[in-house]
């Protein structure tokens, strides 16, 4: 094998890995009773198993009893948990990187350590949208409200009308929550 022949391979294996890296960007850690996940490219569901890998766009629903634990970071210092009977889509607002969840309805908790400088985590429902720079909290959405409680540092929370347009921002410090009734302020 010639030296061109080793860089295409070399290369070639370089490409395959940073090409895994960005589609992958979390993995599921510990799943309890019966939850699924529907990849962003089919209209399947498939049981939800520890190692599987996750991409933006992704859904994940639970049943009752049921709960999933998903790693945000290779170290597994961030992650969130995806509580019983949830529906909850994995999105971004940077590329290649997991950092928004859309939760239709149900409850996630995420215990969010290290984070870069500048970088966000949010989780959004219907009516509002929470978010931190590193710190643990819990969004449960329901029919008619949203519950934001924050376990360690601080959460923005903001508050949007039917169509979309921002009614109020508040931060929730530590050891506290608010309730947002659907489409109110906080």
């Amino acid at each position: 094998m010639g030296r061109r022949d080793i860089f295409v391979v070399f290369g070639g294996v370089i490409l395959f890995s940073f090409i895994i890296f960005f589609v992958y960007a979390a993995e599921i850690v510990d799943v309890v009773g019966k939850a699924q996940v529907q990849p962003s490219s089919s209209t399947s569901w498939h049981s939800a198993r520890v190692g599987m890998k996750l991409a933006i766009g992704d859904k994940i629903r639970t049943a009752r009893r049921s709960e999933v634990r998903i790693a945000l970071d290779e170290a597994k210092k961030n992650f969130i948990s995806v509580s019983e009977l949830t529906l909850v889509v994995l999105n971004s607002t940077v590329p290649g990187e997991i950092n928004k969840f859309d939760l239709s309805e149900g409850k996630l908790y995420a215990k969010i350590e290290k984070v870069k400088a500048g970088a966000t985590f949010e989780v959004a429902t219907p009516s509002a949208i929470a978010g931190v720079r590193g710190t643990a909290w819990s969004v449960d959405s329901k029919n008619d409200r949203d519950i934001v409680a924050v376990y360690e540092s601080k959460v923005f929370v903001q508050a949007f009308d039917k169509n979309k347009n921002l009614i109020s921002e508040v931060t929730v410090p530590e050891g506290f929550k608010t309730i947002i009734e659907r489409f109110g302020p906080p």
